[in-house]
């Protein structure tokens, strides 16, 4: 009845027969002694470690690739390539991301020094891919910035050079101070050489 609470504890465990990585729920029933109304709370859990999920998966293109468009069509360059950086001459990032993620940044650093130039985007709750074989291709085009992505406290132009650019993925509920949450990938080298 109104007014009424109701104190207890109650353990979920996944059936042992489900296999890692499944997804289980139901609902727990409330049926009081006096003929109140019955209560249904819904719950779901999941089996296994679920920042085993893997995020950056190659599919059968063998994901990610520095990527040159030639005509209608990206060109994987995976010893690398130059680039004029006019017209549609930049590079692209070819991604597959298999799993919603917490955050996708790309960075870029010198390729001889390990100088770091910044990020070319830092993005927040990125969505997966919705096909097995899709792919999100993410363009540069020879500028970074400091500071966040949405308040830029300064934009860089880089200048030609070659340059390596770095991945990185944290996972959905990640902890950005775990390295095991977090996936990456460097690029092959990115040599720009404007007219």
């Amino acid at each position: 009845s109104a007014g009424t609470y109701w104190d207890f504890e109650l353990s979920i465990a996944a059936n042992p027969a489900l296999p890692d990585r499944s997804l289980y729920g139901g609902y727990i029933v409330v049926t009081p002694d006096d003929g109140g109304p019955v209560y249904r709370i819904p719950y779901a859990g999941f089996k296994g470690d679920y920042q085993s999920t893997v995020v950056l998966t190659p599919t059968a293109n063998g994901f990610p690739w520095l990527a040159q468009i030639v005509g209608p069509n990206f060109v994987n360059r995976p010893a690398g390539a130059t680039f004029t950086m006019t017209g549609g001459d930049v590079p692209n990032f070819l991604v597959h991301l298999d799993h919603l993620s917490r955050r996708v940044r790309f960075q870029v650093f010198d390729a001889v020094t390990g100088k770091a130039w910044h990020n070319i985007s830092d993005d927040e709750y990125v969505g997966r891919n919705s096909t097995p074989g899709g792919f999100f291709a993410f363009t540069w085009d020879g500028t970074t910035f400091k500071g966040s992505a949405s308040n830029p406290s300064e934009i860089l132009t880089v200048p030609d050079g070659q340059y390596v650019v770095k991945l990185s993925v944290l996972k959905a509920l990640g902890d950005v101070k775990n390295p095991a949450h977090t996936e990456t990938w460097t690029s092959p080298v990115i040599t720009i050489d404007r007219p």
